[in-house]
């Protein structure tokens, strides 16, 4: 449990620093990909059965 508070206090405060920085306008433009091709892998199953 200890470490759980420990790493959510790391990343509370790692995400305040990315808000207050322009590197999160730089995390946008790197996850934007990751969530395009996250919906085309989605999409790909719903493409295969509508051919069969």
């Amino acid at each position: 449990m200890y470490s759980n508070k420990v790493t959510l206090k790391a990343i509370a405060s790692f995400v305040k620093a990315m808000v207050s920085c322009s590197i999160s306008q730089v995390l946008v433009i790197l996850i934007m990909p990751l969530l395009l091709t996250l919906a085309m892998v989605m999409v790909n199953p719903l493409r295969k059965n509508t051919h069969e």
